[in-house]
């Protein structure tokens, strides 16, 4: 691995030249390569860095970020909705796909201390893929093969060290979510059936800063909350295995 070179700008405002390596490591393809993949990456650091210790690395080193993310099977991304519960503003994005169905859904803002994405997963795979077909074929080709894929992924920044990620607060907790099914249940009525498509098209969010009035922006915003969650949305279970993935990653 040859170092690359970066450049960064002094408190002088003149570009200067440092020297870095990235060392890219997926833990999910090194376990298929090797079993011990853990112990072979603290070899090659051992080898790239003089005196190099992994356990004062664990405790010291800063992550600067880390992707929390779980898979879900058999509901697509265009029946879900997602509002923040957190009490500072965050902004949300809808991305449609050209027959207007939602394809990807962002909470928060991207670089920011704490990002949401929910997202098709398999138009993601399809638009990764290499081939000889354009991506529309590779990607309808993937859709029909494979049932709806979701996935979740909360993006966090500057979360401290290795050995804090036990105190780690729960990010999928400041996040509420309902279906499409879940919230046509509840609202009746023109006004409530415009709510309802501006959810579906726009988001939550979105819809609710459309309401100039408080007192009914307040209403449906406490209509929202009291909507039960999927049987599959339980923040407290999904944190309940970060411990146990995180063990699983470092071999512990």
């Amino acid at each position: 691995m040859n170092p690359l070179m970066a450049h960064r700008v002094d408190t002088e405002g003149n570009a200067r030249g440092r020297r870095f390596m990235r060392l890219e490591w997926n833990p999910n393809e090194a376990r298929r390569a090797n079993p011990q993949h853990w112990s072979q990456i603290q070899h090659v650091l051992s080898e790239l860095i003089p005196g190099f210790d992994i356990e004062y690395v664990l405790e010291h080193a800063v992550i600067t970020r880390i992707d929390l993310a779980f898979d879900l099977h058999g509901q697509h991304v265009n029946g879900i909705q997602v509002f923040s519960l957190l009490r500072r503003a965050h902004s949300g994005r809808y991305e449609h796909g050209p027959l207007g169905v939602t394809n990807s859904i962002e909470i928060g803002r991207y670089g920011g201390d704490r990002y949401l994405l929910v997202y098709d997963k398999r138009l993601q795979l399809g638009s990764a893929l290499i081939g000889r077909f354009t991506r529309a074929a590779r990607t309808s080709n993937l859709v029909r093969r494979t049932r709806p894929w979701t996935r979740f992924e909360v993006r966090l920044k500057d979360v401290g060290s290795f050995a804090e990620l036990d105190a780690l607060s729960n990010p999928f907790a400041g996040y509420t979510v309902s279906t499409i099914g879940q919230m046509g249940e509840s609202v009746s009525g023109y006004v409530e059936g415009w709510f309802l498509d501006a959810c579906r098209y726009r988001g939550i969010q979105a819809a609710l800063s459309t309401i100039p009035n408080q007192r009914t922006r307040t209403r449906y915003a406490s209509l929202v909350r009291k909507l039960e969650p999927p049987e599959w949305w339980s923040p407290e279970a999904l944190w309940s295995e970060m411990p146990v993935a995180v063990a699983d990653i470092f071999d512990r």
